[in-house]
Order: structure tokens, then sequence, then C-alpha cells
């Protein structure tokens, strides 16, 4: 992301995963507060359970959530090990 930005004339597209290199603490008590999509507001979360699914929908975030705090207590937040860049 930073040669995309600094030599965008090299790089002819960008596909990443995981843009935030860092978490805080304050990340994972935000997550853990919305860890329970039942107190998501309506228009927040209906449109992600059309696509994906109640179920679905709550499984896959509660994992999200989960990795969140194992990525905080393995390695003290540094997303670095689980974010990848490709250039194209």
């Amino acid at each position: 992301m930073i040669m995309a930005a600094r030599c965008p004339d090299r790089v002819h597209s960008l596909v990443t995963w995981g843009a935030y290199a860092f978490l805080t603490h304050h990340d994972v008590d935000v997550h853990e507060k919305i860890r329970n999509i039942d107190n998501w507001h309506e228009a927040i979360r209906q449109p992600y359970i059309e696509v994906y699914g109640d179920d679905y929908l709550r499984t896959q975030h509660d994992l999200w959530v989960d990795k969140i705090n194992a990525i905080m207590n393995k390695f003290d937040g540094n997303m670095f090990f689980y974010s990848f860049t490709v250039f194209l």
C-alpha cells in the first residue's frame, strides 16, 4: 500500500486484506460490544442477514471477534501476521 501510494505509476492494481496493521485494546472492546448482532440497529443488521443469512452471519461474526481477541492475546494486537498484499 505504501508503494502504491508513493509510486502509483509502478502499481497497476492492489488487493489487500486486513488493511490495518495493529489492534488496540479499545478495538477489541468495540468488537466485543458488537459481538451480539441482536444489539445492532435493524438498518445495519438486516442487509447483512439478507446477503449471508442469519445463522451464517452470527457464526462468522462470532468467529471474527474470537480471532480479534486471539490476535490481541497472542501477538499483542499485531495484525501483520494475518495480512497480505498481492501486487498485480
